[in-house]
């Protein structure tokens, strides 16, 4: 649903679809072990009303293979919250959604690890030419990829 004025947006199956794999590439990011027995923990600030949601969880990740639990939440303090601590779990499976903002804010939290390393394996992706290193922050190289 629309905060402002209440009438319901859906979104395709087919764009939530690229949205996850592209959003699988980013659990390369910020995963900080191998995935092993425990479910990939996926918070986001995106797709978060119940039918979107709804949509992520049954068609798109159940269909993924491993378990995957889906969190998003609409306030970006708990999002911050939520992230600062599981980030920070040793051996957490994490793959972090949300905003260019709320990746600021996690890369200035040192929540963030650089991907220059694995955007090589993203060149056979099409990205928006406005994309282009938009995950940049600083000098430092890119923090997250753009997947929405």
């Amino acid at each position: 649903m629309s905060e402002r004025d209440g009438t319901s947006r859906s979104i395709s199956r087919s764009r939530m679809r690229r949205a996850l794999l592209a959003a699988a590439f980013t659990a390369g990011l910020v995963v900080s072990a191998p995935l092993g027995g425990e479910p990939l923990l996926f918070l986001s600030t995106q797709l978060r009303p119940l039918q979107e949601a709804t949509t992520m969880r049954q068609a798109i990740l159940a269909g993924w293979g491993r378990p995957v639990s889906f969190e998003p939440t609409d306030d970006r303090r708990i999002f911050m919250l939520r992230a600062q601590e599981v980030v920070r779990q040793p051996g957490r499976n994490v793959v972090l959604g949300g905003l260019e903002s709320d990746f600021l804010s996690l890369y200035r939290a040192g929540l963030l690890e650089n991907v220059d390393t694995i955007l090589p394996a993203l060149g056979r992706r099409s990205f928006l030419p406005g994309f282009k290193g938009r995950g940049t922050f600083d000098a430092g190289g890119a923090y997250f990829v753009p997947w929405m």
